[in-house]
């Protein structure tokens, strides 16, 4: 049984994503690094239930990932609360539910579940982007 891939494109920053905060701007590239990590790791390698080694890589950077994820929504957060946001309740939900699919994702690897690790990635990559060009403008630019 073969899995396919996912073709997945590299996320490059321009400024349509710059929601006018330079904080929360650097943190989003380094969002966007990281996700870039995670698809050269899997690039011609979709599957993570091949081998123990690819499973702890893959581990290791979506831990990585996930923990940065909650350091940024964390601070970004604050700033919507500094320009008292309208939409932060919705914001602090759609960051939770995004944290709560990567543990899933994670706790799958762990239990050495079959993935598709470019499917999965496709998701992130999506909500991630997404994100910051639709919730992120407007909570920051409609405050």
């Amino acid at each position: 049984m073969g899995a396919q891939s996912v073709q997945l494109d590299y996320l490059t920053w321009n400024e349509q994503y710059s929601v006018g905060v330079p904080l929360i701007d650097d943190q989003h590239k380094e969002l966007f690094d990281r996700v870039n990590t995670l698809i050269a790791l899997i690039r011609n390698r979709p599957t993570y239930y091949d081998t123990t080694t690819s499973r702890e890589e893959m581990l290791e950077l979506l831990a990585a990932f996930r923990s940065y994820a909650d350091f940024h929504f964390s601070a970004e957060e604050q700033e919507m609360e500094k320009i008292e946001c309208k939409d932060l309740d919705t914001q602090k939900e759609l960051h939770a539910d995004y944290v709560r699919d990567i543990d899933l994702f994670i706790g799958d690897i762990k239990k050495g579940e079959e993935i598709i690790a470019s499917e999965v990635l496709a998701m992130l990559i999506d909500w991630l982007s997404n994100h910051v060009l639709e919730d992120d403008q407007k909570a920051f630019k409609h405050a």
